[in-house]
């Protein structure tokens, strides 16, 4: 995208975006669409407790 598009871009964008909570959901659905941190499973992480090493399973962060 050059410079003029991305103006535009910028544009329409203030054009539609009303309220703070406008800006929170686009943030949301960008932060969707990028992929960061928002996909579905598991991650693993191995402790060390008395007993031995543990692996623990937790759900990844949707936000």
């Amino acid at each position: 995208m050059d410079d003029k598009q991305l103006q535009a871009l910028a544009n329409e964008l203030v054009k539609n975006l009303k309220t703070h909570e406008d800006l929170s959901q686009f943030d949301r659905l960008l932060k969707k669409i990028s992929g960061t941190n928002s996909r579905n499973g598991y991650s693993t992480k191995t402790v060390t407790i008395t007993d031995g090493p543990m692996e623990l399973r937790t759900p990844r962060d949707r936000d």
